[in-house]
């Protein structure tokens, strides 16, 4: 009789045990979901609650999180203690003054979702290499300019649009390749950029500013067959 008894209550036990859990994990689903949706309703918040653990000291290195839509205009900027950066794949665009002015940002991770580079978006930066994704539509005005550290950087058969600016006083970009996508370059686009080699551009370009590149760079067009870069 007593052994059925405490087998009857370990049955009990252990059922309360399977509910509990069961009831937190539907919890954790739902404060999940519910940041999930705070992401992407409200993504200068989330990122808000980032940049304070940034500047309390807590970490230099952000995985900003997935639904997040943009990156905020100015949501980073001029903060010199943020060094690395992933941006998620729910986000498209990174907007105006994003990371401007973040000196210590030396990598960032774009995934190819993002379409759109803002204005100044990593201006002032100390980035070494950037690789931008083959979803990447416009390069806006100024969006790296005097990233003085940066060497290399692609940029991608999507791109239709290098704003003004977009890469002036880059003075460690050696070598550059604009892809046949490319219709347009804004002026002074590669201004400044002293140690610029080589381009390689495409001959159905429609529009080049002026200045758009150094004097001391070879301009090397090209036809169909799009060049390899040493």
């Amino acid at each position: 009789n007593e052994k059925m008894q405490q087998m009857f209550h370990d049955e009990i036990q252990k059922n309360e045990q399977r509910e509990k859990n069961l009831k937190e994990q539907i919890q954790a689903i739902n404060d999940s979901f519910t940041f999930l949706q705070e992401c992407i309703e409200n993504p200068k918040k989330v990122c808000q609650l980032i940049l304070e653990q940034i500047n309390s000291g807590e970490t230099t290195t952000v995985n900003l999180p997935f639904g997040i839509p943009r990156v905020p205009s100015h949501m980073f900027y001029n903060n010199k203690l943020l060094t690395e950066v992933k941006i998620p794949s729910s986000c498209t665009v990174i907007e105006m003054n994003a990371f401007g002015g973040c000196t210590s940002l030396v990598k960032v991770e774009i995934p190819p979702s993002v379409i759109e580079i803002g204005p100044f978006a990593f201006c002032l930066c100390s980035l070494v290499e950037v690789f931008l994704p083959d979803s990447v539509l416009s390069i806006n005005n100024s969006a790296f300019n005097r990233c003085f550290a940066l060497t290399q950087i692609n940029i991608p058969n999507s791109v239709i649009s290098i704003g003004s600016y977009a890469f002036v006083w880059c003075k460690s970009l050696k070598k550059i390749l604009i892809p046949q996508s490319v219709r347009t370059i804004g002026y002074d686009a590669f201004g400044g950029c002293s140690s610029l080699e080589i381009v390689k551009i495409h001959n159905f370009i429609k529009d080049i500013g002026d200045d758009a590149f150094p004097r001391n760079a070879k301009i090397e067009k090209y036809g169909d067959v799009i060049p390899q870069m040493d």
